[in-house]
């Protein structure tokens, strides 16, 4: 075969993986017949994108828990708990833009930055507006239209899910 019609038929392949057109076994099976089995590189690469994949996830949800004990279990002045929370929160939205980039699906890092905000949004607006509930409840139900917004934009249902289960129970705790 034409080297550069094989390195063409190798390319697409490659966009087939990449955009989950095919299955990854068809994919491999592909490029090992094409690139009479020098696919392997490639196969290889991947790997190393799944295992830099789940490290990024475990240290997101590493994040998640860190912004958790940091607002709910310290003693720490509101200044120093909003500093350190969106120091993690700007973490989770640089591990989104690293996830578009690299080509993974973005939803643990948006997931982890959606989280984030929500505990940052719901303590700051508690101790400054002690005694207002509807800054509270408005600042809740922005989060719940962001999380609905992302959802529909990047369809992802369980964002969307979630902002309609959070706007449902947020009205049901409300008006009953």
């Amino acid at each position: 075969m034409d080297p550069q019609r094989q390195e063409i038929i190798i390319n697409e392949i490659m966009q087939w993986r990449k955009s989950k057109l095919l299955p990854e076994r068809y994919c491999d099976f592909l490029l090992a017949l094409y690139s009479g089995g020098e696919g392997q590189s490639a196969l290889v690469e991947t790997k190393r994108n799944k295992i830099g994949l789940y490290v990024s996830s475990v240290i997101l949800i590493t994040i998640m828990l860190v912004s958790v004990f940091f607002i709910y279990f310290t003693e720490l002045s509101l200044i120093l708990q909003m500093a350190l929370g969106l120091l993690l929160l700007l973490s989770s939205i640089t591990a989104i833009f690293y996830f578009f980039k690299k080509g993974f699906s973005p939803q643990i890092p948006l997931a982890s930055a959606a989280f984030i905000f929500l505990i940052l949004s719901s303590e700051a607006v508690s101790r400054l507006y002690s005694g207002n509930q509807a800054i509270l409840y408005a600042a809740l139900v922005s989060n719940c239209l962001i999380w609905i917004f992302i959802g529909k934009k990047y369809a992802f249902i369980s964002f969307l899910l979630s902002g309609l289960v959070g706007l449902g129970l947020l009205i049901i705790y409300i008006f009953i």
